[in-house]
């Protein structure tokens, strides 16, 4: 899917990495099934956030706000540019 390609690429080349973010990389995923729905219709790509332990789709995952953030802010730079 190239529109993935494209807003990954977006999100390497915005003001990030930081010292906060010191690298965006590119991580094969079996996450595909949340993006390729939406992508039929529109560009679509998923940025993954640290979670304590690893823990993921359960309720005991928890993330930090500050990485939650920093997320939110790679995406709107992403989008926005």
């Amino acid at each position: 899917m190239p529109h993935l390609r494209i807003l990954l690429q977006k999100c390497r080349q915005s003001k990030y990495p930081t010292a906060r973010a010191p690298a965006v990389p590119e991580i094969p995923s079996g996450g595909l099934h949340d993006a390729a729905k939406i992508a039929r219709v529109l560009p679509a790509a998923m940025l993954f956030v640290a979670s304590r332990d690893g823990i993921s789709h359960d309720p005991r995952e928890y993330s930090q706000p500050d990485d939650m953030a920093l997320a939110a802010e790679i995406v709107a730079q992403a989008i926005s540019g």
